[in-house]
């Protein structure tokens, strides 16, 4: 998982979950809240990997690579080393369509970074509204016309939003893990 504030811990939520983090190296038994990530609340990704492992029976190791407030270059210029990544989760784009960033510059950079995690599939999310951010944005556009490949979730259609800015409350987080969990193409049937 890689990106901004809704990637990071800055969520908050009744359910109960357990998750197996990676910082890389070694394996931790985790909650609700990711190492990797800025932010001292929950993380809406804690309950994408749980609900994904009950509906699949599959084992689900997340590494996390989210900060508060940065732009697509600094995660360009930062990625992290990792071991074989099955999926790429993108959830970034809010300071990007806030410092005005190029729809070019940023779908030059996100290619990079597509490349440098190498993922058996990558995921990319509609993530560009905060604050005064409106839907209508070039960042939004960009990635709307690379999600028919990286086909993620548009996560700026969530409302729950206290702040305006990040998905929070069990409402948002069941939004939020149900848009993710689609996007795998999983029968989310009970």
């Amino acid at each position: 998982v890689i990106g901004q504030s809704n990637a990071a811990n800055n969520s908050y939520y009744d359910q109960v979950v357990t998750t197996i983090q990676t910082d890389g190296v070694n394996c931790y038994t985790g909650a609700g809240t990711l190492l990797g990530a800025t932010g001292d609340g929950k993380n809406n990704f804690a309950l994408v990997a749980s609900e994904y492992n009950r509906l699949t029976g599959k084992q689900v190791v997340i590494q996390t690579f989210a900060v508060d407030g940065k732009s697509i270059e600094f995660f360009a210029q930062n990625i992290p080393s990792t071991n074989k990544v099955d999926r790429l989760l993108w959830q970034q784009g809010e300071a990007d369509a806030y410092l005005g960033t190029s729809s070019q510059i940023y779908l030059a950079n996100l290619y990079q970074i597509i490349k440098t995690i190498a993922a058996s599939s990558s995921y990319v999310s509609r993530s560009t509204v905060c604050e005064k951010i409106s839907y209508s944005n070039p960042i939004g556009y960009a990635i709307d016309s690379i999600r028919p490949t990286y086909s993620g979730p548009d996560t700026d259609l969530i409302l729950e939003r206290p702040d305006n800015c990040h998905i929070q409350g069990t409402q948002g987080a069941e939004q939020f893990k149900t848009k993710w969990l689609k996007s795998f193409d999983l029968n989310l049937n009970p």
